[in-house]
């Protein structure tokens, strides 16, 4: 992907990400998020796979 990136730094903005379906590959404390706009995007796709432990813990924690 090719594109415009920038940091959310004012907190009403970083409010309206919260109930998107969006999850880190890397469990930890997270200081930064970022916005990215695509101009372009290329390469291979995946098949979808069944929920990561990670995920599935995150779910059942916010459940």
């Amino acid at each position: 992907m090719k594109g415009q990136a920038s940091t959310i730094n004012q907190t009403p903005e970083l409010m309206r990400t919260v109930h998107l379906p969006l999850h880190p590959w890397e469990a930890g404390r997270k200081d930064r998020y970022m916005r990215l706009v695509p101009e372009t995007i290329s390469g291979r796709s995946f098949a979808p796979v069944p929920t990561s432990p990670y995920l599935q813990a995150v779910e059942a924690h916010d459940e």
